[in-house]
């Protein structure tokens, strides 16, 4: 027959050792995520701020394993030294900072990942295993646990603040910075004396501090047809201004415009470092009997920040058009990026990879598409063709973006569109050039 006291100290041992067990469950759980995010992080992350911030997972990882080994000392008769208790609380408080800052990341990015599921849980099971370890006295067993609790609370702070300025301010304080101009160059007669080759020279420079992948490029030139008319009125602007024409002219009523030439400048998904540049010139051939006024060129480009994601080399080589053996019209793009005319178009996707297996896990897998789109000038655009492009969850491109989810391709991976502005050149003056 056992003693009364006996059966006590059994069931204080039970739940003593079932409280450890708990403990240890959660802490080798934080070690092995914190370890597999520090490690691949600290060895192949884009940047050094990157790399730094897996240095400092690594070492998280590390101490909540110090307090794995700990806590076998705590589960024995004497509860061990003082210090165990103490590396306890700095692995389960670590713990607890390191996944409440992921959740939080989480949350604010709006995207849903297996992994929310696993920083609630080890964020609620460090804020409930730190209340227990207060209810059983181990602060009471660390010498001054007030200056202790502020430097485990100032380390958390400290390793959240640096993933937010590597990750977020510094790539914010560094904007990516294009230059892309287009111009026309001096004319000549073609040799058989009825058109006009005109040269486009179209300027790409990277002047920023960032490479940046190219995903898309186009020139187009276009013409525009027009007459004299006399004494156009007020009302004849009103109509003008509902059709996107903003220059108001008294004596020149416009008839629409024809592409001229169209085609890509550079190949989709290349990128240029900080301090490279291209020229390219494009000869622009024009009858001399064109019934045109005025000639107008134009250049744009899609771009993507390399510090911020990783673009696969698929990208280029992933076209697919529109049109099928028979060229004739097979595949819609999504409404919101070709309605209602249902244009030919060139479609490139390739997915994309975070900078850090951090953002990797809040983020999720993203696609990267873009279209190019074979349009013809409307009667009211001086411009056909455009390109145009989006990042997404797999399987959620055909979607339209909102305008906060546009921002948020903006912010983290520095998707832009950017144009070299309009470029005017008077037809009468080009052929009067070269033909006198």
């Amino acid at each position: 027959m056992s003693k009364p006291g006996s059966t006590a100290e059994d069931r204080k041992a039970k739940r003593t050792r079932a409280f450890v067990l708990l403990i240890g469950v959660g802490l080798s759980a934080s070690v092995v995520e914190m370890g597999a995010l520090g490690a691949i992080d600290a060895s192949t992350a884009v940047t050094f701020g990157g790399r730094i911030t897996g240095v400092i997972f690594l070492a998280s990882a590390l101490l909540a394993l110090a307090a794995v080994f700990a806590m076998f000392t705590y589960s024995t008769g004497t509860r061990g030294p003082s210090f165990s208790g103490a590396v306890i609380l700095i692995g389960v408080a670590i713990a607890g900072l390191m996944n409440l800052g992921l959740l939080i990341m989480q949350i604010e990015t709006g995207d849903y990942t297996p992994y929310l599921w696993l920083w609630i849980s080890l964020a609620s099971w460090s804020c409930w295993t730190l209340f227990m370890l207060r209810r059983r006295g181990v602060w009471k067993r660390i010498p001054q646990p007030k200056k202790f609790a502020a430097g485990v609370f100032l380390t958390g702070v400290l390793a959240v603040a640096n993933f937010t300025y590597t990750q977020v301010y510094k790539p914010y304080a560094q904007p990516s910075k294009i230059e892309l101009t287009t111009s026309f160059g001096k004319p000549s007669v073609t040799p058989d004396g009825k058109s006009v080759a005109l040269p486009l020279h179209i300027h790409l420079a990277n002047t920023g501090d960032v490479s940046l992948y190219i995903v898309g490029s186009l020139y187009q030139v276009t013409a525009r047809k027009a007459h004299a008319s006399k004494a156009r009125t007020t009302k004849d602007w009103l109509q003008d201004i509902e059709g996107s024409q903003f220059d108001l002219q008294r004596d020149v009523d416009v008839k629409g415009y024809d592409l001229i030439q169209s085609g890509r400048i550079e190949d989709p998904g290349i990128y240029i470092d900080p301090g490279d540049s291209s020229t390219e010139t494009k000869v622009i051939e024009i009858p001399l009997s064109g019934a045109y006024d005025v000639l107008f060129a134009r250049s744009e480009a899609l771009i993507l920040r390399k510090d911020k994601v990783s673009l696969s080399s698929d990208f280029e080589y992933s076209e697919k058009y529109s049109w099928d053996e028979n060229y004739q019209h097979s595949t819609d793009a999504p409404d919101w990026v070709d309605q209602p005319l249902k244009h030919e178009f060139i479609e490139y996707q390739a997915p994309i990879t975070q900078n850090s297996a951090i953002l990797k896990a809040i983020r999720g897998s993203k696609n990267l598409t873009a279209w190019w789109i074979l349009g013809q000038p409307a009667q009211e655009s001086q411009f056909g063709p455009y390109i145009t492009g989006v990042i997404a969850s797999v399987n959620d491109e055909g979607r339209e973006p909102t305008s906060r989810e546009n921002e948020q391709s903006s912010e983290r991976y520095g998707l832009a569109f950017l144009t070299s502005g309009v470029a005017q050149e008077s037809f009468g003056a080009v052929k009067k050039s070269v033909t006198g």
